[in-house]
């Protein structure tokens, strides 16, 4: 990991702390991504209706932005066959098309209301579409 990584500060939105992921590499865009996995405290309900919401914003140090970030809740915890896979979910909440998250001072908030099928237990905030927006800084 980089030191830059590892000495950026940023305060948390809320609470103690915040989790980062890499979205795209530098590097290599079309084949490194990065996703933040949980499990909730209990399964969803079947055709419940549940409000979504959850904060993010772009590192200080980061050379690119994105807008297609989204959550995906389900009933299994996705898995790779390899390091090199790309997840390819349906998001059931995900950031507006073409509203891309360049502020690095101010949470973003993105929330949304969705339809449970039911059984979901985990969930995962990832890049959703591969190569969509990405907004280098030089």
């Amino acid at each position: 990991m980089s030191q830059d990584i590892l000495t950026f500060y940023q305060h948390s939105y809320y609470g103690n702390g915040y989790a980062g992921i890499v979205c795209n590499s530098f590097n290599n865009p079309t084949s490194y991504r990065e996703y933040l996995q949980g499990q909730l405290s209990e399964p969803l309900v079947q055709n419940k209706c549940y409000h979504v919401e959850y904060w993010t914003l772009l590192s200080g140090i980061s050379y690119s932005a994105i807008d297609a970030f989204g959550i995906f809740f389900s009933d299994t915890l996705p898995k790779k066959d390899n390091a090199h896979q790309l997840f390819n979910f349906q998001a059931q909440i995900e950031n507006r098309v073409n509203n891309v998250i360049i502020d690095t001072t101010n949470w973003t908030k993105i929330s949304g209301d969705f339809t449970a099928n039911g059984g979901e237990q985990f969930l995962q905030l990832e890049l959703l579409k591969h190569n969509r927006i990405l907004i280098l800084f030089i």
